[in-house]
């Protein structure tokens, strides 16, 4: 039986395909990275700054005169828009 040999333009096609494939699926999966880096940093800097904003504006006497406990529950408990 003779042996089948693949042609050679099938082959190329067959490379170029599968390296733009590959090229496209990279590109895709970087934007994507990208834009959810961008997206959760901005989200956790502005829950930062929520988190220093609650506490700077919680009164002196509540964190003079108060016992850890109590002032981290009671900032922990007061509820933060998103």
């Amino acid at each position: 039986m003779a042996k089948v040999i693949p042609s050679t333009l099938f082959s190329r096609a067959a490379l170029v395909l599968t390296c733009h494939f590959v090229i496209t699926a990279a590109g895709v999966a970087a934007v994507l990275a990208w834009g959810i880096n961008e997206e959760l940093t901005q989200e956790y800097t502005s829950k930062g700054t929520a988190i220093a904003e609650s506490i700077a504006g919680a009164s002196a006497e509540m964190l003079l005169y108060r016992d850890t406990a109590t002032s981290t529950s009671t900032s922990a408990a007061s509820p933060t828009s998103s």
